[in-house]
């Protein structure tokens, strides 16, 4: 992509002669492993081929040291390779050649090399004096390339104006959906082009070589590319701000990963390799076009396999996934949306360098958002086998039978309470490993709820930091677990305001891993706690959040006062360092309304109980997550049954008169499915309370409603509106209700069944002022249309824009040449209604 030379060398005259003309010689050279140099196109005189030429050309490997290699050619001539250069030595004059780039043949079972070369090796008459056609690895080659080229200075201001006025005239084209977004840019690419290929001088040359007509290409695209960075930067990060916060809370999440979890070997020469691959991979964001980011992808990964010969694509991914995890950088789906669809110069060559590096960072961050996560969920904190990390082990496995501290030797018996006892179980309950995590620790970062409650009542301490200063309530929040948190809150000695050696504290734990449910909980059990508290580096909660694209996050501060105006150490604000336009929406939006945030501290309180001398902890119901992944998965009755709609789901429950434990420490399988149940019954409050709302919301203000008109759902949609479901209920950020997202994603039938509903406001407007019409509209769903304007619907409506429906279809017909049939058609629709 640096547009070093290439060409195809299959269509070398020079190699196709070899192969057809002189059999013998190419057969020898490929039997032993020879490496066949090719002069470049257009470097030499064809007629003068011969065999003694061609014998000057067949290198075989006769020494190498550090420095260079050593060669022998067929008819006997020293060639040495070092830095890029063959020198040949003929009769004592020597000839350099540069080596333009290599590429490997197979031919049946074998595989042969093959060196495309400046010129030929042997300086004779066959060599054909011309320039070597130009390189360019910068935006500023291609800027200096583009300017040299013309005859007609003045073209280069045309091409500027000209993108100048494609800004002014697509000053709203963040509105438009990313395909048009894309084919607008691409359409502008070829105008430019093709302003610079009516240049005689350049045309002429584009025609003579395809390797000058690809370097012009790629100078055109990083040029536009430039000139609409900023453009640029707002539409592709808001198309991909919710696949990087995704991503991103992944890979926070992960961020103990070590090299052996990948399988990756642990030596100095690859950690060094790694350090360096890290840093330039992190520099990928300064780059602006295309050009820039290849090759820093391409630098980067020659750092991994560099003085590697056994190195391929199975070794290369898992070191790339481990940089691309430990590299801080936030915006990943961004990197990859503009690598993989404003490459317009690469002409769809699926074969080349280029589409190898994008298509291996694709592949390295899908591995992340649907493997690792796995991988990180089954892996458990690695511990020794001495007797005090059995302890943690069984800590760790969910072991509740404690068998290894009732084992304890100096324990008289397994129950026994004596003093002496006391004294050394509680000696074994804190114990710590080398990291300074006590049991609680380890209990707390794998969610037990029931070995926390049981090593809190036998005054396990719950403040006792670890090397980190990371307490047992750091580590409940950093993995999200809400239950956990919510225990340890309620016990009266738990300092909630404890900070780690980084100076972050539960906020900013729970900002950096995107645990909303966490954070709310924090800011409603203590409505005091500093909200503006600054890390070791000057960040808040809300800088955080702001900077890894995290939007419930970042709403929920909002709403409760976090200071948009606070500097970190570097003089950054929460806005300065946004992640995308959308999280600079909330942040601005100033609703300061904390009577949400109390409504849903109500709903959290008024399902806990406060704790006596014996702990009994609250477990926050998670069918709501079940409730939402049914709906995803499309089970219909799954979802039902969650809501209560259906009646013949629901089981008897044993109440705990009827059951028994065979002692009271039993972990028998009759036992603890015994203890299953106690414990649910107590946690959900008994089985009037085990059905959900219908208008219950996930943390995004989703409904049911939502998710089923998301997932085309016909049957459950229709259930939920019998059933008196909200279906004017709308998302927290976009403020979309079902029907935006129904037409947004054309389901007619559900359209229908939303406007036969007779509470529902057709004219309700989303966070951009779109009306239902004007989604439908501007996405050429005419059917939709047409249904929506039988009913009562204000076509007069203009959203954020100013824009009517009507309006907003003009403009995508007058602006935006590749209109089809359908925008006309729809345009003509509304005019007669």
């Amino acid at each position: 992509m640096n547009a070093n030379y290439d060409e195809n060398l299959l269509d070398n005259y020079y190699l196709q002669s070899l192969c057809r003309d002189y059999t013998e010689l190419f057969n020898t050279a490929v039997e032993k492993s020879c490496i066949i140099c090719i002069p470049r196109r257009d470097s030499w005189i064809t007629e003068l081929i011969d065999e003694n030429n061609i014998k000057c050309h067949i290198l075989i490997l006769d020494n190498f040291d550090d420095k260079s290699c050593y060669y022998l050619t067929l008819d006997g001539h020293n060639v040495q390779l070092k830095n890029g250069l063959l020198t040949i030595d003929i009769y004592n004059e020597k000839n350099t050649v540069k080596l333009l780039f290599e590429e490997i043949f197979y031919n049946n079972k074998n595989k042969y090399t093959v060196w495309c070369i400046e010129r030929p090796l042997v300086n004779d008459n066959m060599y054909l004096e011309n320039d070597l056609p130009p390189t360019v690895k910068t935006l500023s080659d291609c800027e200096k390339f583009i300017f040299s080229q013309l005859n007609n200075k003045k073209i280069f201001n045309e091409l500027n104006n000209h993108i100048n006025s494609f800004i002014i005239k697509n000053n709203k084209i963040e509105n438009l959906n990313s395909t048009i977004q894309c084919k607008l840019i691409k359409n502008l690419y070829k105008e430019c082009l093709n302003k610079i290929l009516n240049d005689v001088n350049i045309n002429k040359k584009s025609n003579d070589n395809l390797h000058y007509q690809h370097v012009i290409k790629i100078s055109i695209e990083c040029h536009v590319l430039y000139e609409l960075r900023n453009q640029l930067k707002n539409i592709i990060s808001i198309n991909t701000s919710d696949n990087d916060s995704h991503l991103n809370k992944i890979i926070k999440n992960i961020q103990d990963l070590e090299l052996d979890d990948l399988n990756i070997e642990n030596n100095a020469q690859i950690n060094d390799k790694i350090h360096r691959s890290k840093i330039e991979l992190s520099r990928i964001n300064s780059f602006i076009t295309i050009l820039g980011k290849i090759g820093c992808l391409k630098r980067a990964i020659n750092y991994i396999s560099k003085d590697n010969n056994k190195f391929n694509n199975d070794s290369l991914l898992p070191i790339l996934i481990f940089i691309i995890i430990k590299t801080g950088l936030t915006n990943w789906n961004f990197q990859l949306e503009i690598l993989k669809h404003y490459n317009f110069s690469n002409d769809h060559d699926n074969n080349s360098e280029t589409s190898f590096l994008i298509t291996t960072l694709e592949a390295s961050i899908e591995y992340i958002k649907t493997k690792l996560s796995i991988i990180n969920n089954n892996k458990f904190l690695k511990l020794q086998t001495s007797l005090t990390d059995k302890l943690f082990t069984n800590t760790k496995n969910n072991n509740n039978n404690r068998n290894l501290l009732f084992n304890y030797e100096k324990l008289c018996h397994p129950l026994c309470r004596c003093e002496k006892c006391k004294i050394n179980y509680s000696s074994v309950i804190n114990i710590k490993d080398e990291k300074g995590r006590t049991p609680l620790h380890i209990a707390c970062y794998c969610g037990d709820i029931k070995l926390i409650n049981y090593l809190i009542v036998n005054n396990a301490l719950i403040n006792e930091p670890d090397n980190n200063c990371q307490t047992p309530i750091h580590y409940a929040t950093m993995r999200g677990h809400q239950n956990v948190l919510l225990l340890l809150l309620l016990h009266d000695g738990c300092n909630i305001n404890i900070v780690d050696n980084s100076g972050f504290n539960l906020l900013h734990f729970a900002a950096y891993y995107c645990h909303d449910v966490c954070l709310k909980t924090i800011l409603c059990y203590d409505k005091n706690i500093n909200i503006n508290s600054q890390n070791n580096a000057g960040d808040t909660a809300l800088h955080i959040a702001s900077k890894l694209g995290y939007k419930a996050i970042v709403n929920t501060l909002v709403e409760c006062g976090a200071d948009r105006d606070i500097k970190n150490k570097r003089g950054q604000t929460p806005l300065t360092i946004a992640h995308n336009k959308i999280i600079i929406k909330i942040i601005n939006s100033n609703n300061n309304t904390v009577d949400k945030i109390n409504l849903n501290c109500k709903l959290i309180k008024g399902n806990c109980k406060k704790l006596n001398n014996e702990i009994k902890p609250k477990i926050v119901d998670n069918k709501i997550d079940k409730l939402m992944r049914s709906i995803n998965d499309g089970d219909v009755r799954l979802a039902c049954y969650y809501l209560g709609l259906e009646g013949a789901c629901t089981r008897p429950r044993k109440t705990s008169v009827d059951l028994i434990l065979c002692h009271p420490l039993c972990r028998c399988n009759n036992c603890h499915d015994i203890d299953e149940t106690i414990f649910d019954d107590d946690s959900v409050g008994g089985p009037d309370k085990s059905t959900l709302n219908l208008n219950v919301t996930n943390l995004r203000g989703e409904t049911c409603l939502h998710l089923a008109c998301l997932n085309g759902l016909d049957d459950l949609i229709e259930i939920l509106i019998d059933a008196g479901a909200d279906v004017n209920a709308m998302t927290i950020i976009e403020k979309r209700t079902a029907l935006h997202i129904a037409c947004y994603h054309g389901k007619i039938k559900i359209v229908k069944l939303l406007l036969n509903c007779q509470t529902i406001n057709i004219n309700s407007a989303d966070y951009l002022g779109d009306t239902a019409l004007h989604i439908a509209a501007k996405n050429g769903f005419i059917k939709i249309v047409e249904l929506i304007l039988r009913h009562d619907v204000d076509i007069y409506l203009r959203n954020c824009n100013g824009l009517t429906a009507m309006e907003q279809v003009h403009d995508i017909i007058r602006e935006y040449k590749f209109s089809s049939q359908t925008f006309i058609d729809i345009l003509n629709i509304l005019k007669n209604h």
